[in-house]
Parts: C-alpha cells; structure tokens; sequence
C-alpha cells in the first residue's frame, strides 16, 4: 500500500514583525511516497513563503504543530500542483518498484 504524507523539515522566521515575535515565514517540506510493504520512500522537496502581513489569528511559536504548518502549506497549493506533485511522486516510486524507466519524470 503507498502512502502519501508531507513533513516538514525546517523553517524560517522573521524575529518581530506587527508586533508578534518569531513570524514564520518561509517552510522547507517534503512530500513523501512510502512502499510499507517494500520499505521503499521518495520524496519531493519544495520551499513555500508564507503570507504574514495579517496576523491577527497568530500562534506563538512555541505552541506550533507540524499539522498546522502542514495546513499553511496546504492552504496555498492548488488542486492543480497537489495533482501534479502526487503524479511525480508515483514516477518516482514506481521507477523503482516496477523497474520502468520513467522519461522526464523531475
């Protein structure tokens, strides 16, 4: 069975900004494919800035989640680049699963 999941690997933050301390603004994630069955995982690996002019509904740093970074990110993918991230991740996996030579697959 292939799972799909995103995890985040790192952050960047602004130290002050509208008055609110450690304002993240940019996140380093992977979007990984997992083989459970074959122990086999590709991943993707991507970069989002992140709107923070408005920071009204702000959660302290501290108290972040990776669930709630991961719904950031979400929040600024279209159906379109979610669909085509998840089609590069199954070149990728079943380049090594089936053994297929997948052209242009990056």
């Amino acid at each position: 069975m292939r799972d799909y999941y995103k995890q985040i690997k790192s952050t960047e933050c602004f130290r002050s900004k509208n008055g609110r301390d450690s304002v993240v603004y940019l996140v380093r994630w992977q979007y990984v494919a997992n083989e459970q069955e074959l122990d086999i995982s590709k991943t993707l690996e991507f970069e989002t800035e992140l709107d923070t002019e408005n920071t009204e509904s702000f959660t302290e740093y501290s108290e972040l989640t990776q669930e709630q970074v991961i719904d950031w990110i979400e929040s600024t993918l279209t159906d379109q680049q979610k669909n085509e991230y998840k089609s590069k991740l199954d070149k990728k996996m079943d380049s090594v699963v089936f053994g297929k030579f997948v052209d242009n697959w990056i």
